[in-house]
């Protein structure tokens, strides 16, 4: 019995693992995106919140690698096809107007955020206590300075 124990409780840790390297790509790409957003000249007036936005999804993919090396994952080393072409939209929305490309980056944020509240409840409770301490509150920070940014834009 209890070899099926753990068998299940492995199970639940590789489960976990995959949400965690998820998360993990989904934060390079943003890091990626709001590179893209800071080299923008129509986005200079905006920079410091992009600065802060874009330092808080690099500490938050860095913590993310550090929980999945900790469980004996992989870090991921790129963010998939989606990751891929946020970085090109969000140029594309910076050369048409500098509300635009709030518009995509706030967007990102609303994902981000769901995809952390839509799997936080399939991970192991280490690692669900860990995104909800370490994760959630700086997600929840740069998903509100972008819907207030997106805001004062409009």
């Amino acid at each position: 019995m209890t070899g099926s124990h753990e068998h299940i409780e492995d199970s639940i840790r590789a489960q976990g693992v995959d949400r965690l390297e998820s998360f993990c790509r989904g934060e390079i790409s943003a890091v990626q995106t709001y590179a893209k957003a800071l080299a923008s000249p129509s986005l200079r007036q905006v920079s410091d919140i992009l600065q802060s936005c874009h330092a808080s999804h690099e500490e938050r993919a860095s913590a993310l690698a550090d929980r999945i090396l900790e469980l004996g994952g992989r870090v991921p080393e790129s963010t998939g096809v989606w990751g891929a072409i946020m970085p090109v939209l969000e140029s594309a929305a910076a050369a048409i107007s500098a509300k635009m490309a709030v518009a995509v980056l706030e967007e990102g944020e609303d994902r981000l955020l769901k995809e952390y509240r839509t799997n936080l409840p399939r991970l192991d409770a280490p690692s669900r206590a860990f995104v909800n301490e370490r994760i959630l509150p700086s997600q929840l920070r740069t998903h509100q300075a972008l819907s207030n940014l997106k805001h004062a834009m409009s």
